[in-house]
This record gives C-alpha cells, structure tokens and sequence, in this order.
C-alpha cells in the first residue's frame, strides 16, 4: 500500500492505471526497489512524491498492464 498512494499521483505521461491490483503490488515493490536503486542516472521515467523517488520503465508498465 505504500507504493499504491504515491503511484495514483505520479506524472499522467508514465501511463501507469490509477487502480494497481493487490497481487501485481508486490511484483511492482520489487520492480520499485530495483530501480531505486539505478535512480536518475536512467532513462526510466521517475516521480517524486511525499520525498519517495519512483521509476518506472516502459517495460515495467506493459509487464504489469499484460500479465
């Protein structure tokens, strides 16, 4: 739940759906602490919010929209 708050307030260009499922919310927490980890250095899109940095890629977006 602490990623889902955040994430229903992030930029409208990551595209991400403004509802996550509850089993697709663990994959993203593990997607999430992946990319935490690279930060800004990427090309994955990043939102800052409430001092939580998130990065989503493209192909995280189409993972969890698609399976």
């Amino acid at each position: 739940m602490k990623y889902t708050a955040a994430l229903m307030n992030c930029d409208i260009k990551t595209r991400l759906p403004r509802h996550i499922k509850a089993d697709d919310e663990t994959r993203m927490d593990s997607e999430m602490q992946k990319y935490d980890q690279w930060g800004e250095r990427t090309q994955h899109r990043g939102a800052r919010q409430k001092g939580l940095l998130i990065t989503i890629s493209e192909y995280t977006y189409e993972r969890i929209e698609h399976t």
